[in-house]
């Protein structure tokens, strides 16, 4: 009777041990969890604690972007989404990074005129998620399509649209790399009027003729884009300037083109740990 009371009891204490085992391992996952977001890790689309720049963007991320546009696939756009990753110990440091998995190449029309891409459906419930991005490719028009434009008004969920392109240099120099960011300031989807769109197409109709068929870049007529498209209800349109660091691959945004000029952003630049130390040539 004893020896069987004894076995019961081993076999309880093994069960126990193996419960306690399990509980231990699940903890460890979670930890492990925690730490890689302190470290980094993507927090989805939410909106981060702290104020995050236009430009606050994951070096890599922004290096693979560029590598895109400039791609030898000659006229294809890509796009995708962005999501937040926070660095630092209590993530005080909030940069935008690419959401992995939601990266697609664009599909050239019939006559191969236009590269058009279409974003993944973000989840079931929502086709787009909050922060979108999507590239011009190298040798094309540098500038938002009235599409482009149009985009985060017909959809409530997009906050930012982010356009990355490069232009030529009035000289002979090397390409000047750039992005629009378009933040959308009206609650909810709004109708764009005909009247809007129109005027749209004429601004964009003035910049391609002041840009040598909208691929020479001329700071001059960016300037009185940006301010023309602000006067659009709802919408803030901001360009910023980047280049290539020093010694490496990767791009970084050092100024914006501003009313009174260029903002200078050198010092103001907010980098992952892989390009922190790194300086602009």
């Amino acid at each position: 009777m004893k020896k069987r009371t004894k076995k019961r009891m081993t076999k309880q204490m093994k069960k126990q041990r193996s419960i306690n085992r399990r509980k231990k391992q699940r903890s460890k996952k979670a930890n492990k969890r925690k730490s890689y977001k302190q470290r980094g890790g993507m927090e989805a689309v939410l909106p981060p604690p702290v104020a995050i720049n236009d430009y606050d963007i994951e070096a890599m991320s922004l290096s693979k972007i560029f590598l895109l546009q400039g791609a030898r696939v000659y006229g294809v756009e890509y796009c995708g989404y962005f999501g937040i990753a926070r660095y630092g110990d209590d993530g005080q440091y909030p940069l935008y990074k690419l959401l992995g998995g939601y990266n697609n190449p664009g599909k050239k029309t019939e006559d191969e005129s236009r590269s058009l891409c279409r974003h993944k459906r973000f989840k079931e419930s929502q086709q787009y998620a909050p922060y979108i991005w999507h590239t011009h490719p190298t040798g094309v028009k540098y500038y938002p399509s009235v599409e482009d434009i149009e985009k985060g008004f017909k959809h409530a969920e997009i906050e930012k649209s982010f356009i990355f392109v490069s232009s030529n240099d009035q000289h002979g120099g090397p390409k000047h790399l750039g992005m629009w960011v378009l933040t959308y300031t009206c609650e909810g989807e709004r109708e764009f009027k005909k009247v809007e769109k129109d005027q749209i197409k004429s601004i964009n109709d003035q910049f391609y003729h002041a840009t040598g068929r909208g691929t020479v870049y001329n700071e001059a007529a960016i300037r009185a884009y940006r301010s023309m498209l602000n006067g659009i209800e709802g919408l803030q349109i901001d360009y910023y300037m980047f280049g290539v660091v020093k010694d490496s691959r990767l791009c970084v945004c050092y100024g914006k083109i501003v009313d009174g000029g260029i903002m200078d952003l050198k010092g103001d630049l907010r980098l992952s740990p892989t390009g922190a130390e790194r300086l602009i040539q």
